[in-house]
């Protein structure tokens, strides 16, 4: 997850650095818990997610509009006339309709409710998502400091055995080679 810099091999096997990259020598914890933090795409699906409980609450608020509709059949747009010999047309009707729905009593107040409740609840999957990101990069810091301590103690190890087993190779002693099997 950790980029020091990006190479590419140009055409002529010459290595090249992307433009937009500039090489990375160290970081911090707080550089790469800040970058996590602004890239992670799960963590922006939550941010969504947040704002979407936002807009049900809005739409939970709303009270239902009335319908009005009107209606109009048989009508004689064509000029024909009425004439039940030739046309079996039939008076012209005409309607208005007006609907609103009616809700009992509380369900209105109990939508919102339920909206605020699933409103915090995003909040809250929030919040454990920064809080997993958070852990997961010290985690990954700690380890990859840990794994770097390991690379130099190995190295001091290598420095001091090495001469140490030069020598005694010298002299022809294979103990100093494999000591538990007697090679």
């Amino acid at each position: 997850m950790l980029v020091t810099s990006r190479h590419c091999r140009g055409n002529d096997g010459s290595h090249l650095r992307a433009q937009n990259t500039p090489p990375i020598d160290s970081l911090t914890i707080d550089q790469a818990v800040s970058e996590a933090l602004g890239r992670n795409l799960g963590l922006l699906a939550e941010r969504y997610n947040l704002t979407i409980a936002d807009a049900r609450v809005i739409t939970a608020r709303l009270r239902p509009n009335p319908v009005l509709t009107l209606d109009a059949d048989t009508l004689d747009l064509l000029g024909t006339g009425f004439n039940t010999q030739t046309n079996n047309g039939g008076p012209e009707s005409y309607a208005i309709r007006t609907d609103y729905l009616l809700e009992r009593g509380g369900k209105w107040q109990a939508r919102i409710a339920v909206a605020e409740g699933n409103r915090a609840v995003a909040q809250l999957q929030l919040l454990n998502t920064v809080r997993g990101v958070l852990m997961d990069v010290q985690n990954a810091f700690v380890d990859l400091q840990s794994a770097k301590d390991s690379l130099k103690l190995a190295q001091e190890n290598l420095q001091t055995l090495h001469p140490t087993s030069l020598t005694s190779i010298r002299r022809g002693s294979r103990l100093a080679i494999c000591p538990r099997w007697n090679c």
